[in-house]
């Protein structure tokens, strides 16, 4: 599939002025169609050839470092279902599977963000994940530390993007910072649960159902 995009850029025989071709980017062969306007004719070119829109190395650096740390928390939290699951807390396991997918999900947006500006992710390799919780309670802290952590790094890139000029991520770095809001309140409110339910066994068991329920299971 192509994916039509417009570059502008200085025309070589002519200082000072900006045109605009359009482009079909063909990824799978690395490679850029492009069309002549004059004659209709159309030739390749390797994607690297075209000036895309670039943000700086630093950021790229960073942007591939939340990659690798959601990817981590999405093998943590499946982790942390396994576990759910053989403890008998069954919406526990649902309300972490789908959290596992969720930070998936947040993996793939910052993977596809890279592509659509020219940019080669880096996808790591994940080493195991070793998330043994003592009890429910202590699996809601441990996934509330990791998004305290996934928080703390998506302002670090604000950060760098203001102070590097770095403005093409703004809009994708704001989306993650409001998730990052919703994902700490959520597992603040569960964790509040322990306090004002309790933590006796019924109690427990009351919480994993509110947790089944957040998830619609």
């Amino acid at each position: 599939m192509f994916h039509s995009v417009i570059i502008s850029y200085v025309c070589s025989f002519c200082v000072g002025s900006v045109i605009k071709k359009i482009y079909c980017m063909d990824f799978a062969q690395n490679r850029i169609i492009q069309q002549s306007h004059e004659t209709g004719d159309y030739f390749l070119l390797p994607v690297d050839s075209v000036a895309f829109m670039k943000i700086t190395k630093d950021m790229v650096k960073m942007l591939n470092s939340q990659i690798s740390l959601e990817a981590v928390a999405s093998q943590n939290y499946l982790s942390t279902a396994a576990w759910c699951e053989l403890s008998g807390f069954d919406g526990g396991a649902a309300y972490f599977y789908a959290q596992s997918d969720e930070e998936r999900d947040h993996m793939l947006k910052i993977v596809k963000f890279l592509t659509s500006i020219g940019v080669s992710p880096v996808i790591p390799a994940v080493k195991e994940a070793k998330v043994r919780p003592k009890d429910l309670e202590d699996a809601l802290k441990i996934a509330l530390a990791s998004e305290q952590t996934v928080t703390a790094a998506i302002h670090d890139m604000l950060k760098q993007a203001h102070k590097g000029g770095d403005y093409t991520v703004l809009d994708i770095l704001l989306w993650f910072a409001n998730e990052q809001v919703q994902e700490e309140t959520k597992f603040e409110a569960l964790l509040q649960k322990f306090d004002t339910i309790g933590r006796d066994p019924l109690a427990v068991a009351e919480i994993d159902k509110i947790m089944a329920s957040q998830t619609g299971a």
